[in-house]
């Protein structure tokens, strides 16, 4: 939200100081609102890991023990960043290491 303020603020500075139409050229970042869970390795105590992917995902242990074997594998997309930020944390607990894009 602090990004946004910010660039409403430069803007309307640059309106002031006729500088506007640089400014138009310049295109404004995208703000990422969805994310995707990716496992990159299940770690040493892939028991653990397989616990928490069937909480968060609901698919069963064949489906998870074969995520796990499988690796890079996504665990979930178009996640919000609190729940991914939350996945991340408990799988990283159990062992895991994950990415979020």
């Amino acid at each position: 939200m602090l990004s946004c303020h910010l660039v409403i603020l430069l803007k309307w500075q640059l309106t002031k100081t006729n500088l506007s139409n640089k400014w138009n050229q310049c295109p404004l970042p995208s703000l990422k609102d969805s994310w995707n869970i990716i496992l990159k390795d299940a770690g040493g105590a892939k028991i653990q890991v397989i616990k928490v992917l069937r909480e968060f995902t609901g698919q069963g242990l064949k489906e998870v023990k074969d995520m796990t074997d499988k690796v890079p594998a996504t665990v979930k997309e178009g996640v919000k960043k609190a729940e991914a930020e939350e996945i991340k944390k408990k799988l990283e607990e159990a062992g895991a290491t994950v990415e979020l894009k």
